[in-house]
């Protein structure tokens, strides 16, 4: 018997809520009671109503809602009209890249080519981005000391993908590899350097990802 209501959010969606919430806190230096009366959605009279909903998603308990196709701007849009660049982080490839099982090629090449900067031309070439061979020679073994020292999510973004990759190659020295790097990345990843989340709570998080054979190898985590 199917069990009725919403589906069960997932650990990496109340990540990315929290996360945002965070990052707003701290180019705002408002508290969430502020966030709230401030960015409260208004009522038919045009008045603003109190729904608590800041305290909700600095829980992780629910999800504001992204911009929809009736053109009325999302919380997520007002926000970033007040403090750019905390869109980019809710709206982030890695976020979807995360929550997908296993990516086929044509999923791959999409997201490298919606990368910015180097990682694209390092990972595309050029010449041949839109036919059959459209991938260049640089794997995880070329670029993971690289991906590890950039503390950016477009770095574990290539990383997620490069797994996805080797599986999909049945490589399972570059899986391994590649999973590896991931763990690496999260120690300089913006989850340490921006919210001060500790490497055994990130381990945690991502243990889908990591895998077992990669959490004993670290060995200060415990199963």
């Amino acid at each position: 018997m199917k069990k009725r209501g919403r589906p069960r959010r997932s650990a990496y969606e109340k990540l990315r809520v929290v996360t945002w919430v965070k990052l707003v806190q701290q180019v705002s230096c408002a508290p969430l009671a502020d966030l709230d009366r401030f960015y409260a959605p208004a009522n038919p009279q045009g008045k603003r109503q109190r729904q608590c909903l800041w305290h909700k998603y600095q829980k992780g308990l629910v999800s504001p809602k992204d911009d929809g196709p009736t053109g009325q701007a999302s919380v997520i849009s007002v926000v970033e009209q007040d403090y750019p660049g905390t869109a980019a982080w809710y709206r982030h490839l890695f976020w979807s890249v995360l929550e997908r099982k296993a990516l086929t090629w044509p999923e791959i090449q999409q997201v490298y080519l919606q990368l910015k900067g180097q990682w694209r031309y390092r990972l595309i070439d050029e010449r041949h981005a839109r036919e059959e061979f459209w991938r260049s020679r640089e794997g995880i073994r070329e670029l993971g000391a690289e991906l590890i020292a950039s503390p950016t999510l477009e770095a574990g973004t290539v990383i997620l993908c490069l797994i996805a990759e080797a599986r999909l190659r049945l490589n399972r020295s570059d899986y391994l590899s590649g999973r590896e790097a991931f763990a690496c990345w999260l120690e300089q990843s913006p989850f340490r350097q921006k919210f001060a989340y500790s490497q055994g709570e990130l381990l945690h998080l991502f243990a889908d990802v990591l895998g077992r054979d990669v959490l004993r190898r670290l060995g200060d985590y415990r199963m």
